[in-house]
């Protein structure tokens, strides 16, 4: 890696970070480019190289919140069958670990017409549910389950677990803390949406 490039990814990282603090503090309409600038000592045109918008900016804070931890997917030293519970655990533990107002911020801008908006022109469909769309896919293509594990309708199942989860958490302003829903949850999810199509 260049030092240019070192020197782009560690403005962006601050950027990035000097946004998650302020919006642990205020509300997200409260908070103006120039202030994420401030706050991370850059110059305020310089937030244009990475975002075209405070709104493409606040999508991307949104976004990457569910881009973490995809590697559990595809562990080896994980059973199959376990896999999307102990990606679904970290993925909840993490959301829980955010700042309650930066939860609370993030969540009600992803009810926002200018988030359907954005997310439309940047992130056309949802990051996390493509991942594990892609990553069952995998599975099948190396022999794991057949090819007819139904895909889509796990996805969209964990996927809607996880947001309606992490929305409930941020309405009523309390930590999750009802992992034994989640583990009868996933035994129903292994045992019938899992285990009839493992091949291994």
């Amino acid at each position: 890696m260049t030092k240019r490039k070192e020197q782009a990814d560690a403005a962006r990282a601050a950027i990035i970070e000097a946004g998650r603090e302020l919006l642990s503090q205020r509300e997200a309409k409260d908070i103006k480019i120039k202030d994420i600038m401030k706050a991370c000592s850059l110059s305020p045109g310089l937030f244009y190289h990475y975002f075209e918008s405070k709104d493409a900016f606040i999508v991307t804070l949104v976004t990457e919140s569910w881009d973490r931890s995809f590697d559990i997917l595809n562990d080896p030293d994980i059973p199959p069958l376990r896999r999307l519970r102990e990606y679904c655990t970290v993925v909840l533990q993490s959301l829980m670990n955010v700042d309650p107002q930066l939860r609370r911020n993030l969540n009600t801008y992803r009810m926002s017409d200018v988030y359907s908006k954005e997310r439309e022109i940047h992130y056309r469909d949802d990051a996390m549910m493509n991942s594990v769309e892609e990553y069952m896919r995998d599975w099948i293509a190396k022999g794991e389950f057949s090819s007819d594990l139904p895909v889509e309708y796990i996805a969209k199942l964990l996927v809607y677990i996880v947001h309606g989860i992490d929305f409930n958490a941020s309405l009523y302003k309390r930590e999750w803390t009802d992992w034994s829903w989640c583990d009868e949850f996933f035994d129903h999810v292994e045992e019938s949406l899992l285990k009839p199509y493992l091949l291994k």
